[in-house]
């Protein structure tokens, strides 16, 4: 008899295994992230939509429950939607086409997943959290400072948000009074990144001799935690700070151009937990630990957050 916890990594690892080959499936039709008011062969009709992401997720309450799994579908529609699981549309007769030719219920069946399992939520697409009034300026881009790091070469650093600093070594951050914090040793964006690929979004400034920790948000002793689906989190931004479940973990999300990456390893919240400003704020679990950083999301409706682990990792950095 499996304990709670194999049963539960025995799900996970299915649900996984689901969504990656859904996922490929999606994009061997050239559908993920691609608009397809772009597409020659693009013809209106219902529930044709920019695929943002396709996330695994199974029940937290039994481990075992047999997995879920969730596609992200853009829409102008200012608000969170869920429009049903692929049967429930079917049975009301509604056309769940992801383009001409790409039957969402063909493209579930080829890659063995149940379309009873299967959720559609629709929502807008994804805008980078950046805007006045936070507290890192860099050479004239915007974001929030983050958790404390260690550099690749050693260096009392703090994070921030990779679109909210220019992509040059060197660049000097400041601070809401102008002060200089730091400059910016290295850094990852999805923006401008090649399509489909993913990216963490993320900076490393490396701090003034003269800039003392205690000067700058989230204190040292942080614990890195690993985040779930329906985790609640709460975000420590300079514009907002709320709490929300979380409805998708580990999956990338789609940039907000069609020329852009993607981001990779991301978590989309039920509600917004971040406004405009908070690019680069840190977000952590229930019990106190850092689980990722704000890096984009839409106003009032919700937060993509990227999970810190891949993030440190894309920047050769670590919490310190």
């Amino acid at each position: 008899m499996p304990t709670a916890s194999e049963a539960f990594a025995e799900s996970f690892g299915r649900v996984a295994e689901q969504a990656n080959r859904l996922r490929a499936e999606i994009g061997e039709e050239g559908l993920l992230s691609a608009p397809f008011a772009e597409r020659a062969d693009y013809a209106p009709e219902p529930f044709v939509r920019r695929v943002l992401g396709v996330a695994g997720a199974i029940d937290r309450a039994t481990g075992a429950a047999e997995p879920t799994i969730t596609i992200l579908l853009a829409s102008s529609f200012p608000a969170l939607r869920t429009l049903g699981t692929a049967t429930e549309l079917a049975e009301r007769g509604q056309s769940i086409r992801l383009g001409l030719g790409s039957d969402l219920l063909a493209i579930l069946e080829r890659s063995e997943v149940d379309p009873a399992r299967t959720t559609l939520i629709e929502l807008p697409p994804a805008i980078p959290f950046v805007g006045p009034g936070e507290r890192a300026h860099c050479a004239g881009m915007v974001g929030s400072f983050g958790s404390r790091v260690t550099s690749t070469a050693g260096a009392r650093s703090i994070m921030t948000s990779g679109h909210g600093v220019p992509s040059i070594a060197g660049a000097p951050a400041y601070d809401d009074a102008a002060t200089l914090i730091g400059l910016v040793s290295s850094s990852d964006c999805p923006l401008g990144g090649v399509p489909g690929q993913d990216y963490a979004d993320v900076a490393v400034v490396d701090l003034q001799p003269s800039v003392p920790d205690t000067s700058l948000p989230t204190p040292g002793g942080v614990t890195v935690g690993v985040a779930r689906v329906w985790d609640d989190v709460t975000s420590n931004g300079p514009i907002t700070s709320a709490r929300s479940p979380l409805l998708t973990v580990g999956a990338p999300f789609a940039g907000p151009q069609r020329s852009d990456g993607n981001w990779g390893e991301a978590m989309l919240t039920a509600r917004a937990i971040s406004a405009p400003g908070d690019s680069g704020a840190p977000v952590y679990n229930a019990a106190g630990e850092l689980i990722g950083h704000v890096v984009a999301g839409y106003p009032g409706v919700y937060t993509v957050v990227q999970d810190v682990t891949f993030q440190l990792k894309a920047v050769d950095a670590a919490i310190r």
